[in-house]
């Protein structure tokens, strides 16, 4: 989520790179409240970066939540952190998703999404930065609801991907550890896609804190179940799928799955599974 961080708190917080045209920014990435943990947007995009190539069998989804005024200084961070030469464009109005093995060949291995202040529907070939609208190729089920798989949100253009929030607030908003070890399990996570037999199955996996319980053997579990998938390099923040596993890995899945045939697991963002 990006967050504006006005006044002296900004100043200790915020690098506001004049390399990258942010010398007047107020742009941070948060979880909802600037001084809550707030990153500086050349830190994070470059940690992005840094993965994207030291893991070239790697494909990255990002549903940036855009708040308040911040949306133009966040495409000035991404074209200055040059993350924009890795972003999948499609070339036509509606998508017809690539193969994973595709994204790899192409080195576009970045999927770029965002919703909130500023962001419409676009068609797919005439978004700019390449950053196609959320609302227009997710389905989501609603925050805090962690048993049904019923669809609140969908756009109409071309729904690629279900995402299942698997996570609740404690009574303060925050995300809480110990709520997460339950609901990380993998007999929890188990039953909760189960809720969802003979309706359309989740492809995106939504937790808190992906590093407690089991998400990861759950969605390389539910992967190979759905056709066979390699393990995968897992991390905070960013949407990873099963095909490969850094420099070395093979990905096999990758040849013949589409993005979006995985699961995907990660903080907030999803895990990605078979469909």
């Amino acid at each position: 989520q990006t967050c504006e961080c006005e006044g002296i708190l900004s100043q200790y917080l915020l690098d506001r790179d004049e390399e990258w045209g942010l010398e007047e920014s107020n742009l941070g990435f948060c979880g909802g409240v600037c001084g809550a943990g707030v990153r500086d947007p050349k830190e994070v995009l470059m940690n992005v970066k840094t993965f994207l190539e030291g893991n070239v069998n790697e494909i990255l989804i990002i549903d940036f939540e855009v708040d308040e005024s911040t949306l133009p200084d966040l495409r000035t961070a991404l074209r200055s952190s040059n993350l924009t030469s890795h972003v999948f464009r499609p070339t036509s109005k509606y998508v017809s998703w690539p193969t994973m093995q595709s994204l790899i060949d192409d080195n576009t291995r970045l999927l770029l999404f965002a919703h909130g202040e500023g962001m419409t529907s676009c068609y797919a070939n005439e978004c700019e930065d390449g950053i196609l609208y959320a609302r227009d190729h997710f389905a989501v089920t609603a925050t805090n609801d962690v048993e049904s798989c019923e669809a609140t949100l969908g756009g109409d253009t071309n729904i690629g991907f279900f995402q299942m929030k698997n996570y609740e607030d404690n009574k303060v908003k925050w995300p809480s550890e110990n709520t997460a070890r339950d609901l990380n399990s993998y007999a929890t996570l188990e039953a909760r896609l189960g809720n969802c037999k003979g309706q359309r199955l989740p492809n995106l996996l939504s937790v808190d804190f992906w590093d407690v319980g089991d998400v990861l053997d759950f969605v390389e579990a539910e992967n190979k179940k759905r056709g066979g998938v390699t393990g995968g390099e897992y991390n905070e923040d960013v949407v990873f799928d099963g095909g490969g596993g850094g420099d070395d890995s093979e990905g096999n899945a990758a040849d013949i799955e589409e993005v979006g045939n995985n699961v995907t697991a990660a903080e907030r963002s999803g895990g990605s599974l078979r469909g």
